[in-house]
Formats: structure tokens, C-alpha cells, sequence
């Protein structure tokens, strides 16, 4: 009787579709997602409403809160995606 052997990469005991995958985001993930996204709430907030900042006697100038805002953003998107295929 001959043995057939699963292409790698192929899911056992499945069609080899990975169905066996978790299909949720483990918690840690979860939780840099959340803290990404309301770093970018927040920034885009002091954008917005012109929060003034300074630190050590520094004014930081709003424009620095829109590319925090985005960075952050993006960051928040791209690691739930990635996250989020991992599980497909």
C-alpha cells in the first residue's frame, strides 16, 4: 500500500486548505492593534483641535501630530492584516 505524502506547507488531517488555522488574532496582537489605533485617534485629535505641546520647553508644532497620526495608522492597519492572514 503506498503512503501519500502532503505537499508542504499543506494543513494535516484537512482538505489542505488550512482549515484547521485559529482564526482569531492572539491577544497580544489584539491589544498593539487597539493601542495603535488610539495613538492615531489621538494625534489626529491634537491635529485637529490644536493641542499645544512642548516638551522641555519646546513647542512641538501640529503638523509632527498629522505624521504621528498617520504612522500610527498605518502601522495599527498593517499588523491587523497581517494578523489577519496569518488566520486565513
Amino acid at each position: 500500500m503506498r503512503r501519500i505524502i502532503p505537499p508542504p506547507g499543506a494543513a494535516h488531517g484537512t482538505n489542505g486548505a488550512g482549515a484547521d488555522h485559529d482564526t482569531h488574532m492572539r491577544p497580544f496582537t489584539y491589544v498593539a492593534v487597539i493601542v495603535f489605533a488610539l495613538v492615531a485617534l489621538v494625534q489626529l485629535a491634537r491635529f485637529v483641535l490644536a493641542w499645544p505641546v512642548s516638551i522641555n520647553g519646546v513647542s512641538i508644532p501640529v503638523w509632527v501630530s498629522a505624521l504621528a497620526a498617520v504612522v500610527a495608522a498605518l502601522l495599527a492597519v498593517m499588523l491587523w492584516r497581517e494578523a489577519t492572514s496569518r488566520a486565513r
